[in-house]
């Protein structure tokens, strides 16, 4: 059986992993944009929208797992 400090180190690392790529992930993006083209930007930003959108769905069901499984 898991202690509850390790399993809120766990959740706490989980959370932070998962918004610390998604920070980063969209800090590249608005970088990029300042170089390519404008079609190309847009195309790339609704790119980083659906990345966004499928990241939080699968930590969502991560987190819910884990929360299961303790």
């Amino acid at each position: 059986m898991k202690g509850t400090c390790q399993q809120k180190f766990e959740y706490s690392a989980r959370c932070f992993t998962w918004a610390f790529g998604l920070i980063l992930a969209g800090a590249s993006v608005s970088q990029v944009g300042q170089i390519l083209p404008e079609h190309t930007y847009t195309m790339l930003a609704i790119l980083y929208c659906i990345f966004a959108v499928a990241a939080l769905i699968t930590w969502y069901f991560d987190i819910k797992r884990l929360k299961k499984d303790n």
